[in-house]
């Protein structure tokens, strides 16, 4: 049976994939489950408008984050921790609290589309290179200032 893949499947067949599968696969797992529907020609035609769609909002997303990218690129940002009297510091900082800091000063992505490259969790006092995954192939590495807290 012919199917139209409306979702990625490992393996199997990828987003807007057009493929023979068996008919019992489709009949009882892919279409019951919404994860693909029938090759027809009504279908086909629809499926080359989705298809259409699907890779201008892909344009269009990839080309925000190079954006964000741009504006982050080489910036600085500052978090302060706790230190004890040695100046040793308290805890570290965590890749929440860096994507935290990236969505109040880039109001156009959210904290989910953001993703986080480090080696280690810092838990130094100075400045570290943070690289940073805005999804789409786009990233870019920001420097994070940590201070002592006052």
């Amino acid at each position: 049976m012919k199917v139209i893949f409306l979702k990625d499947i490992r393996g199997v067949g990828g987003l807007y994939d057009v493929k023979d599968v068996s008919d019992g696969y489709a009949r009882n797992y892919l279409l019951p489950n919404g994860l693909a529907k029938i090759a027809d020609e009504k279908s086909l035609r629809e499926l080359e408008k989705e298809r259409a769609l699907h890779i201008k909002q892909e344009a269009e997303l990839k080309a925000a984050a190079e954006e964000v990218a741009k504006r982050l690129s080489g910036k600085t940002f500052m978090i302060t921790l706790k230190v004890n009297k040695a100046g040793s510091v308290f805890g570290s900082v965590s890749k929440e609290m860096i994507k935290d800091l990236i969505v109040s000063d880039t109001a156009r992505i959210s904290k989910d589309d953001i993703g986080i490259i480090l080696a280690q969790p810092i838990r130094i006092l100075g400045e570290h290179r943070v690289q940073i995954d805005l999804g789409k192939g786009v990233k870019t590495t920001i420097t994070l200032s940590v201070q002592p807290q006052p």
